[in-house]
């Protein structure tokens, strides 16, 4: 998060391009050879990941953030539909808290800045807004602004190698750093950033949005899944039956 909050204060005070944020160039110097240009969009607080895009050319001020959170944090190994449902609607409530602790009614969204979920109706479906996806974790140490080192991730662990199974990790990056890589749920939300504030733009995705997720990964009530799957198999097992018997 340091990094993308440098990039945000950096930025020209009347710029809304947002370019660096999107670009996240990184430099990985080293003592003998030209530094290594490495482009990453994802930005890091402990393991839960900020991947941002932009939402369509024209409005640059406006990203689409997806959040990474490996299952582990919520106590889970995998997700159907229904638990994926669940946790979508479990999570929408944190997204409009923090719009009741940041509106102004005296401003619009662009002024002010504003948090844009989907609200999902009754049904419970696939839906794009949230997904599971294997998600490498961060490989690299910063060193200052976007300035960077590359890590051995399971050797910074104290780890000699990969063991599928005995590290914690499901997968490698690639077969030099051995950079674990979690199964993670992945939710998509906008982000309206204020005009011309800089300041509260770093806020909103920096502090504000990370301090929301956190708590939604602390407070995740398994048990209240638990009881909403259990509901949803009773439910598709009557349907198939009624279906059956039609």
């Amino acid at each position: 998060m340091k990094r993308l909050k440098y990039f945000i204060l950096n930025m020209k005070p009347t710029s809304e391009t947002y370019e660096e944020m999107y670009e996240g160039k990184m430099y990985e110097t080293f003592m003998d050879k030209d530094p290594i240009i490495h482009n990453h969009a994802v930005y890091w607080d402990g393991e839960i990941g900020y991947e941002i895009t932009k939402s369509n050319r024209l409005e640059l001020s406006k990203p689409t953030v997806t959040v990474h959170i490996p299952l582990k944090l919520l106590k889970m190994e995998k997700m159907g539909l229904a638990e994926l449902d669940y946790a979508f609607r479990a999570f929408i409530p944190y997204i409009k808290g923090l719009n009741e602790n940041n509106d102004n009614r005296k401003r619009t969204h662009r002024e002010n800045g504003h948090y844009y979920i989907y609200e999902p109706n009754n049904k419970i479906l696939i839906r794009n807004v949230i997904t599971t996806k294997m998600v490498p974790q961060k490989y690299y140490k910063l060193i200052s602004g976007n300035t960077i080192e590359s890590v051995d991730g399971l050797r910074d662990r104290g780890v000699n190698r990969f063991v599928p199974g005995k590290t914690c990790t499901i997968e490698t990056l690639d077969g030099i750093r051995d950079i674990p890589a979690y199964l993670c749920v992945s939710m998509m939300i906008q982000v309206q950033l204020p005009s011309g504030k800089h300041k509260k733009a770093a806020q909103m995705l920096t502090s504000d949005l990370p301090e929301a997720v956190n708590r939604f990964v602390e407070e995740f009530y398994f048990e209240g899944m638990r009881h909403a799957v259990d509901l949803y198999e009773k439910q598709e097992a009557i349907r198939a039956w009624l279906k059956a018997n039609d």
